[in-house]
């Protein structure tokens, strides 16, 4: 078994990395996944001094530059017992069925939702996790402000939209995937932030009229 624990110990956290307003990983929760990981590499560690979104970005991150796919049960089975030891993984308990909290919301869990859409590859290209993946043509809207949107049509297009939204609208965002609702109601962000600009927008609109 790899110990990866004392040598991240001694770098030193940049807390000031990727400076933004929602909150970034705990630096004690970044310490558990990568001991998890020194499981089966040495050469995770450069994730230490980095600031994470979540604690989905940092273990995809690991599996998929560090970690040979034959492990990645095990480790998974390692990153459930870390959730269960900080309390994570819970956020989206008490929520409604497609419903989710967007700072563990995934492209997996929009696909997932969506099994009418996001089955025509128009191409494929590079994605955030440093592997080409595919552009769906038949993709869905997302909401981006109070009546505008943007087709979501890849992993890339997701994280923007993402960490975009997280930034104007907080951390306590919920995204709700209805996949019987009209194109343009299929997600729903629900955040006292975004019905205040939608509804600035709209008597905007009413008043040019």
């Amino acid at each position: 078994m790899i110990k990866l624990k004392t040598l991240l110990s001694e770098i030193k956290y940049q807390s000031s990395i990727n400076e933004g307003p929602y909150d970034s990983l705990d630096h004690e929760i970044v310490m558990s996944v990568l001991d998890v990981a020194g499981q089966f590499t040495s050469e995770a560690n450069s994730a230490a001094n980095q600031q994470w979104d979540s604690i989905e970005d940092l273990v995809k991150y690991i599996k998929g530059d560090f970690i040979d796919q034959k492990w990645h049960s095990d480790f998974d089975d390692g990153i459930e017992r870390v959730k269960q030891r900080h309390n994570l993984g819970s956020e989206n308990v008490d929520l409604p069925t497609n419903s989710y909290n967007l700072k563990t919301l995934s492209f997996d869990d929009v696909i997932r939702n969506f099994p009418a859409d996001y089955k025509n590859i128009q191409f494929n290209r590079m994605q955030p996790d440093g592997k080409e993946g595919p552009y769906y043509e038949d993709s869905v809207a997302f909401p981006v402000d109070g009546d505008t949107s943007d087709k979501i049509g890849d992993l890339s297009d997701f994280e923007t939209w993402k960490k975009n939204t997280l930034r104007k609208f907080g951390n306590d965002t919920i995204i709700l995937l209805d996949p019987d609702a009209k194109w343009f109601d299929k997600v729903k962000i629900q955040s006292d932030k975004f019905n205040k600009l939608a509804n600035t927008t709209i008597r905007a609109k009413s008043s040019n009229l």
